[in-house]
């Protein structure tokens, strides 16, 4: 049983993630495989994004992309 393959990670500091995953399920194994690898946790937290969080995520997201493809 593995994760789910729409994790996204994304390092906000010296060795701090923040983690996005499809199913609050598969945060278990998540924090197994980290430990596993030999890695530390020192703290987990559940966080919901509320539609509004969801929607601007989006547009920033396209809005970057649209800049890159610009330079490109």
């Amino acid at each position: 049983m593995g994760y789910s393959s729409h994790t996204i990670y994304q390092e906000i500091g010296d060795h701090i993630y923040d983690i996005d995953v499809a199913s609050e399920h598969d945060i278990p194994l998540i924090v197994k495989r980290i430990v596993e690898a030999g890695g530390d946790v020192h703290h987990v937290s559940k966080e919901q994004l509320s539609l509004e969080k969801i929607y601007f995520s989006l547009i920033d997201r396209e809005h970057a992309e649209t800049e890159r493809e610009k330079y490109e």
